[in-house]
Order: structure tokens, then sequence, then C-alpha cells
């Protein structure tokens, strides 16, 4: 991953897609200032066991049970990003894991649903050029830019969540 001032020597970002990437907001509450309401499309939800690299960005042990979420946020017809998000199921409390694991909200709503004060810390930014899967997510063309970021929300002083989200470059220049 790289720093928002490396990527910009290696892109052209407008005003928009530099604030979409550098928030440290609810990712949620800026897409519906720019595109209007948006909902969640869950990919899938799975338990799965830490891998190494998982295990460092949380600052848990490899192999702690964790919940992996792949969801879409979707306004109208059209997918504005992919996120990825995981977390340790040891931090979260049984009404937080119940809702991150079972509904179709953003992570951001559950937190405030659940008053949990939080932060996000940004890890880095990169993009790539989309394979088949993500054109096809986007409905874009192969080989069209998307953009990336990972960060963790922050609570209690642990990574309560580490979540990568990619949208397309063109979404918002």
């Amino acid at each position: 991953m790289k720093t928002l001032s490396e990527l910009k020597d290696e892109l052209e970002l407008s005003p928009v897609q530099t604030m979409l990437l550098a928030n440290t907001g609810s990712m949620t509450v800026l897409l519906e200032a720019l595109f209007g309401p948006v909902s969640v499309q869950t990919e899938s939800q799975k338990i799965l066991d830490a891998d190494s690299e998982t295990a460092r960005v949380l600052e848990i042990s490899e192999g702690e049970t964790v919940n992996r979420r792949i969801v879409r946020l979707v306004a109208g017809e059209r997918v504005l990003v992919h996120a990825t998000s995981v977390a340790p199921l040891s931090r979260l409390n049984p009404e937080f894991k119940e809702d991150i694991m079972k509904r179709d909200i953003p992570i951001g709503r559950i937190m405030e649903a659940h008053r949990i004060e939080s932060r996000r810390e940004i890890l880095g930014y990169d993009w790539q050029t989309a394979k088949a899967r993500f054109a096809e997510i986007f409905s874009k063309p192969a080989g069209s830019i998307v953009l990336k970021r990972n960060y963790n929300i922050i609570h209690n002083k642990q990574p309560l969540i580490n979540i990568l989200e990619v949208f397309p470059y063109e979404m918002a220049k």
C-alpha cells in the first residue's frame, strides 16, 4: 500500500476522489451525500481463522477466530464500493456481533446504533487495473482503474475491524 501522496504521484485524482480516499468518517454518509440513498448487499459472511497477515493488521494471534464480511455499497442499481471487513470475534460484543453478521446494514450505522466510539486509522492506498471480477461488479471494462484504501476502525485502543474498500476510478472524477 502507498501513502496518498505516493498515489497522487502515480494517478491524477480529482478533489472528490481524494475526499473519498482520505475520509476518516463514515463512507456511507459521504456516498449518500454524493449519490443519494445507499444500501448494502452482502456477498458473503464467513467465520475464519486469522492468517498471519490478518493477525498482524488486527493485532491478534494467528488462528484467532474472525468474521469476514464482503459487501457492496449500492446506490440504485450502481455498485459504488466493494468492501471486505475482517473483525476478531473476541472484540465484538454479542449485540454488535449479531448485527454485523446477520444484517445488511453499513458498519458505521451499526456502530452508531450501539454507541461504539471509534476512530479510523488509514493504513494505505493503492490502485490496480480491474480484472474480470471487479469489471463485472462495477460494470466497467476489464482494465479500468479501481482505487483501493485499507483502514482499521480503532475502539478501546485496539483494531476492532479492518476494512479494504475498492471503487471505480471513474465513479467520482
